[in-house]
């Protein structure tokens, strides 16, 4: 076996194999052998025609084919030994001369990244305190999950919970598509349907129908549906009106599934929710960051990289439909309508910048030189488990310790915080 490695300016490895002449004879032999379980030809036994019979009858082609099925795989292994390279993407294969039996496999290099100007990319992470109005409301979702909820013949009003059918349509008086709902339960004032929409149907009562023409905004998630005007047929099945109970101890043991004073409780919960924005904040400052990253660094990365990323990607978001109980041609085009593109288009586009992103931040890694300790990771751990709830305290270091992935995700998401840290 002859081979020629050539690193193109694509950031791929291209290995021109070329067969010896003992390896094509060897390997027909056995494409011979294999072809000849399934053929039948007068004075031979099935199985064993020998290879010149076969050539006569059906030619030499046919078997270099059964051939190239067979050894393709093996001729690749045994290339990238002998040149010591461990591939980062699924080869492409072309046959440059089949009746010579050169080959040549295409595949993707480490990518090539220029970080120059990073080191003045900074971004501010902006720390939100916790509102009272937040944390009120915070509570009073909780409170809800154990409202007394009683049905009212009266007229509606903000806070109510009331049940619907209802369905939009657009000028034409034709139906939109995922507008529809039967027996929905509506909060009003929780501002989950679009502006209009629950302020409408205040003051509303059992039976009453009522048409509301609306809006759809223009930065609404469905492309199609963006500043669209829409009338929705809504019908009031019930009124209900939910009593919050006293925030006492006996109702703060079955939110937090412990005995804690209301003071105690409150504290807990504005720490919680503290935490909450904080991660919030770091989630949009990271982003920020990625799209800098994006926009100044100069990425060349292969084709055959992105093509597998789009392909583990596709799994992932078919996964979410599933999760979701969707469609997944639906999920498809609510994903491609946001950027008002195919979503062949979006999942290319989505692909490329998370094979770029992830050879700037390697990179960027190694530059910095960042490491992570064991007995920081351990140290980690260890916080991790304090914060989990008592009675499962010993099950997360165990879970750690039994599992080296587990811990190899942690450390690795270790490392990107300690990165990332030096840009904000």
């Amino acid at each position: 076996m002859k081979i020629e490695k050539n690193l193109t300016a694509k950031a791929e490895i291209e290995l021109k194999v070329t067969l010896d002449a003992k390896e094509i004879e060897s390997y027909l032999d056995q494409a011979a052998k294999e072809f000849a379980k399934n053929v039948q030809i007068k004075g031979f036994r099935k199985g064993h025609v020998p290879r010149n019979i076969i050539e006569e009858n059906y030619g030499k082609d046919v078997l270099i084919d059964v051939m190239l099925d067979l050894k393709l795989s093996n001729i690749y292994q045994k290339a990238l030994e002998e040149e010591k390279i461990i591939p980062i993407s699924s080869p492409r294969v072309d046959i440059l001369d089949k009746e010579k039996l050169i080959i040549q496999f295409t595949s993707a290099a480490k990518p090539e990244v220029d970080t120059k100007g990073l080191d003045k990319v900074k971004v501010k992470k902006e720390e939100k305190k916790v509102a009272k109005k937040d944390l009120d409301l915070e509570l009073e979702n909780m409170l809800l999950r154990f409202a007394e909820v009683k049905e009212v013949e009266r007229k509606s009003k903000n806070k109510d919970e009331v049940v619907i059918n209802f369905e939009g349509f657009d000028e034409k008086g034709e139906s939109i598509n995922n507008t529809k709902g039967e027996n929905y339960p509506l909060k009003l004032g929780s501002n989950s349907f679009i502006p209009g929409f629950e302020e409408g149907l205040v003051g509303a009562k059992k039976g009453d129908k009522k048409d509301l023409d609306l809006e759809f905004p223009k930065d609404y998630h469905a492309e199609d549906l963006k500043g669209k005007k829409v009338t929705f047929k809504v019908e009031i099945l019930k009124v209900n009106e939910k009593t919050l109970p006293e925030l006492n101890e006996e109702i703060i043991e079955k939110i937090s599934h412990k005995k804690q004073s209301k003071e105690d409780f409150l504290k807990d919960l504005e720490n919680r929710l503290q935490e909450r924005n904080s991660q919030q904040s770091k989630t949009k400052a990271e982003e920020e960051l990625y799209s800098k990253f994006l926009e100044k660094a100069k990425v060349t990365v292969s084709d055959l990289m992105i093509k597998d990323e789009e392909g583990q990607l596709s799994k992932e978001l078919e996964q979410n439909a599933q999760r979701m109980q969707m469609p997944f041609d639906s999920y498809k085009e609510i994903l491609a309508s946001k950027e008002g593109k195919t979503f062949e288009e979006f999942l290319q586009k989505q692909a490329t910048e998370r094979v770029q992103l992830r050879a700037i931040i390697q990179t960027l890694m190694e530059e910095h030189k960042i490491e992570v300790a064991e007995k920081d990771l351990d140290a980690e751990i260890t916080k991790k488990s304090s914060e989990a709830p008592k009675e499962i305290q010993d099950q997360v270091k165990e879970y750690y310790k039994s599992n080296p992935q587990a811990k190899e995700v942690l450390k690795n998401q270790m490392k990107l915080d300690a990165l990332l840290a030096k840009f904000m």
